[in-house]
């Protein structure tokens, strides 16, 4: 394009309407587009990235807090598991025995556990738990394929 615009400065019939510097090619535009767009999706997948992590970190705070409810109410907590739905809806699921699943004090933390949810939901922040029961013979498979893939280390 520089050459274009020499070739076209020699002749006295036409001049330049803005100065020299100012002129961009569609090439340049491109270019430049294409690097911000980059830039762009670096920076929002590190946003992302960082935004998830501290979701994570969030999470676990608050199983604590439903650990102590749980416990309080003498509920056994067997294991919790952690689903991430997307990097700000992250889902909890908590294992009890079968026994304490089918008594009816049950929708004490069913009730606990849906007010816990609405105070601690934020913008980019959304907690949820599920009660699961089991016999003895809980089969960690079927929690992975259901996409929990982290399980909280209980203290």
């Amino acid at each position: 394009m520089d050459a274009i615009k020499k070739e076209i400065l020699t002749h006295d019939a036409w001049g330049l309407t803005s100065p020299k510097e100012d002129l961009f090619s569609g090439d340049d535009l491109i270019n430049a587009y294409i690097q911000g767009k980059k830039e762009g999706l670096e920076q929002t997948k590190k946003l992302v990235f960082d935004h998830l992590i501290k979701n994570i970190d969030k999470s676990g705070n608050h199983v604590d807090e439903v650990i102590s409810f749980l416990k309080e109410n003498n509920f056994t907590l067997i294991a919790a598991y952690l689903k991430i739905n997307s990097w700000d809806n992250l889902s909890i699921m908590l294992i009890i025995p079968e026994k304490e699943f089918i008594e009816d004090r049950i929708l004490i933390a069913y009730d606990f556990l849906a007010d816990f949810e609405a105070n601690i939901k934020e913008e980019l922040y959304t907690l949820g738990f599920n009660i699961c029961d089991t016999d003895d013979k809980l089969n960690e498979q079927h929690i992975i394929s259901d996409g929990y893939f982290l399980k909280y280390n209980l203290k």
